[in-house]
């Protein structure tokens, strides 16, 4: 996986919106067909047996 400088595709608004959350700190963006709940978090169903 390569690595895409936000300056070069993102507008300066939005990159200073994400800096309010993290700021100098590497963050990945899933792809948009990737599925997601409603709460933001990827969904998984977990291997264990309870």
């Amino acid at each position: 996986m390569g690595y895409i400088r936000a300056e070069e595709i993102l507008p300066v608004e939005v990159i200073e919106l994400i800096q309010q959350y993290v700021d100098g700190e590497n963050i990945y963006i899933y792809h948009a067909s990737r599925h997601i709940d409603k709460h933001g978090a990827q969904a998984h169903k977990s291997s264990r047996n309870f």
